[in-house]
């Protein structure tokens, strides 16, 4: 039950964090690298069976690591 409800706060937490860069970098950023961003949490959902353990420390470096990739696909 813990596990579960673990995964549905941290999903809508990747979720809502998804949706505040979608709306800050709006006009910036190019279909491709939306696409790139819900990919991630797509990943994470798929392999949530082999990776279970997933807390605010790796959320922070998912967040970084979405904004290097914007960086890098110059949508910042």
């Amino acid at each position: 039950m813990f596990m579960l409800l673990n995964i549905a706060i941290i999903t809508t937490i990747m979720t809502a964090c998804i949706l505040l860069i979608k709306t800050i970098f709006k006009h910036k950023m190019s279909a491709k690298a939306h696409y790139y961003i819900w990919t991630l949490l797509i990943v994470r959902l798929i392999f949530i069976s082999i990776i279970p353990s997933f807390d605010i420390e790796s959320a922070r470096k998912i967040i970084q690591a979405i904004l290097e990739i914007c960086k890098t696909l110059q949508v910042i």
